[in-house]
């Protein structure tokens, strides 16, 4: 891992970090619930983060097996959960900026995605498991976009 990346990840982990703390005081003084959601969203974007750099320096993805394409997923059940909380928690920023916060319209397409995502995990070999589950990230994203 060079300098560059390793300084790169710890200040968008610092950065998400403080976000998460002006998020929740803004919340404390507004009590408006969308800067909580935008807290989550940070919170678990931290997360997810903090374990990517955690395999990069702990050396589990070689160079030489990224560019062979067989490197494992890594840590698959706390990266489904936490990309469900990342998931969730846009869905239910944009659901709160167009005043549509009931729980109905949240749950709905999150419990969809949650299913599919979870259904990804049981697929191999494991670059069609990692495809498929960044893929239906990438979807629901696009979806909750349009």
């Amino acid at each position: 891992m060079s300098a560059f990346y390793f300084f790169y990840g710890i200040t968008f982990v610092l950065v998400c970090m403080v976000a998460v703390c002006v998020s929740v005081c803004t919340y404390l003084v507004s009590h408006r619930t969308s800067y909580l959601t935008v807290s989550a969203f940070f919170f678990f974007d931290m997360l997810e983060s903090a374990i990517v750099f955690l395999d990069e320096y702990q050396g589990r993805k070689m160079m030489a097996d990224i560019l062979s394409n067989q490197f494992p997923m890594t840590h698959p059940i706390t990266k489904l959960v936490l990309s469900i909380g990342i998931m969730t928690s846009m869905w239910a920023f944009a659901l709160a900026i167009v005043n549509k916060t009931s729980r109905l319209h949240v749950l709905v397409p999150c419990i969809a995605f949650s299913a599919f995502e979870a259904m990804s995990l049981v697929l191999q070999p494991d670059s069609i498991k990692q495809l498929t589950f960044y893929a239906l990230r990438s979807l629901f994203m696009s979806w909750r976009l349009a």
